[in-house]
């Protein structure tokens, strides 16, 4: 798969089988975050893989997905994500730390679309409660959340009109407007 095709397939995924993501699939995606750029290569990020059904449920509780629809994006019970992996960030001394983040978030969700396996990055949750419910290290905190499983639904990528709102069709599929090259760019 191409660079551009994987870009259009990596879309953010809220609803998902009930499939167990193999491990070696996760330990890839880990593996391919670890290579990731970072600010002066000082790789302060850490992360959290959660797999236990009962951790991730109450990963869940601590989400919210999808505000733009207003409670239509949140995964039911039998939707959830069977993986989430959690990006800490330090809280002292890292002015690069979000944009790491940032970063670190595209690469897992490009390593698993590029898998098969839908993603989406979160930062919508219940930073301190998330914090104590995984025992995040005092030093660190959770920043993002990249949820994980194999897509229950389709997202595509549509040309953008007027609205930039992404919305759910009559079957729950996603449609996300982009702007075009040249809305966005200007050339000199």
């Amino acid at each position: 798969m191409n660079m551009h095709a994987l870009m259009r397939k990596d879309r953010s995924i809220r609803k998902f089988q009930q499939k167990a993501i193999p491990d070696d699939d996760l330990n890839e995606i880990l593996e391919n975050v670890r290579l990731a750029h970072c600010g002066n290569n000082k790789q302060r990020l850490r992360y959290v893989l959660v797999t236990s059904r009962d951790l991730c449920d109450q990963v869940a509780a601590q989400l919210h997905y999808a505000a733009l629809l207003k409670g239509a994006g949140q995964p039911k019970k039998d939707e959830e994500p069977m993986a989430y992996i959690v990006i800490l960030v330090p809280i002292e001394n890292a002015a690069t730390a979000d944009i790491d983040a940032g970063i670190a978030a595209e690469v897992i969700t490009a390593s698993a679309a590029e898998k098969g396996i839908g993603a989406c990055i979160l930062m919508n949750f219940r930073r301190d409660a998330m914090n104590a419910l995984l025992g995040v290290d005092p030093s660190l905190s959770a920043r993002l959340v990249v949820s994980l499983g194999y897509p229950l639904l389709e997202s595509t990528v549509e040309e953008a009109g007027e609205d930039l709102a992404y919305w759910v069709d009559a079957q729950g599929n996603y449609h996300v407007p982009k702007l075009s090259v040249d809305t966005l760019v200007t050339r000199k």
